[in-house]
């Protein structure tokens, strides 16, 4: 199978990824306020605790 990022060099695959978690970073917020649970974000993040994501619980209504 072939993948699209097969002919791309590592370096421009390393900032293809940090912009993907940029974007996540950015969409979370409005995600939250939008009624996204927490433990979802956390997921979604990659977060490996529950405290990494609990800077988010602010922008919910129900935490």
């Amino acid at each position: 199978m072939y993948l699209l990022t097969d002919n791309i060099d590592d370096d421009v695959k390393l900032k293809l990824v940090e912009l993907g978690q940029a974007c996540s970073y950015l969409n979370m917020p409005h995600m939250v306020i939008n009624g996204a649970v927490l433990v979802t974000v956390k997921e979604i993040l990659g977060h490996k605790t529950m405290a990494m994501t609990l800077p988010y619980a602010h922008l919910s209504s129900s935490y």
